[in-house]
């Protein structure tokens, strides 16, 4: 992959800008990625590192990459040098769970190095059941060491009133089982009893540095659209994030 430097051109509100080509051209660098310790069910991983620049990430792509038997995968990830920090991303795959292990920088290393021992359990199989109205879902084991400080839960669903509605819910851990609150009687209409799930999902949250549930919950929150979008999570820290696929 190649990469070039734009010069600067000016600009006017509305008006069409065409940028002009890059003088040189040069071979992106890399960064190295590896997951080691990676349990036998993981089934397949895809790596990825992005420049941080003025709230934003660059060229955040994944490549897909061979896990091997022995649980141990290697891959050379380019990225596109300046920026003010970086970001890897090291996402593995069993079945229909994912874990996502995200490690921040200023300066890019020769080796970024992830340990499967670190996982936490994988989530499946979210599903909203009535009388009480609450989201359920299931907890495997994934021979990782991690425990969640936080969960994030978000549905979406077609209340039997019709429309669409959706939920985000932010909890601390333990269980997997999360009840909804009860809506005022003014939003009855947008009640998800006896709806069926459009999209859901359950996510588990080990922040490296963050001392527990109260710790992330404010950073998080502050973060949300960084998370699922393609803004800087260096707010929310390192992490391990289990989700369903």
């Amino acid at each position: 992959m190649l990469y070039g430097e734009v010069p600067s051109a000016t600009y006017a509100d509305g008006a069409m800008v065409t940028l002009p080509a890059p003088a040189t051209w040069a071979a992106m660098p890399t960064i190295g990625v590896e997951a080691a310790n990676l349990p036998a069910e993981v089934t397949s991983a895809e790596f990825g590192a992005a420049t941080l620049l003025g709230g934003s990430r660059l060229c955040d792509e994944l490549d897909d990459v061979v896990v091997p038997a022995g649980g141990t995968a290697t891959f050379a990830t380019p990225y596109v040098p300046g920026g003010d920090g970086y970001r890897v991303r090291v996402a593995v795959i069993a079945g229909t769970s994912g874990q996502d292990v995200i490690v921040h920088g200023d300066v890019p290393p020769a080796l970024v190095s992830v340990d499967g021992a670190g996982l936490l359990p994988w989530v499946s199989a979210p599903a909203l059941e009535s009388a009480p109205t609450r989201v359920t879902w299931t907890e495997t084991a994934s021979g990782g060491t991690a425990t969640a400080d936080l969960r994030l839960v978000v549905v979406s669903y077609e209340p039997v009133a019709g429309g669409n509605a959706a939920w985000v819910l932010v909890a601390p851990p333990g269980g997997t089982t999360l009840e909804l609150p009860a809506l005022p009687a003014s939003a009855a209409a947008w009640s998800p009893e006896g709806a069926a799930i459009s999209e859901g999902d359950v996510i588990l949250i080990d922040a490296v540095d963050a001392d527990g549930y109260r710790a992330l919950r404010p950073r998080l929150l502050g973060s949300l659209e960084q998370l699922s979008g393609g803004g800087d999570t260096r707010a929310i820290g390192d992490l391990v994030a289990s989700r369903v696929d």
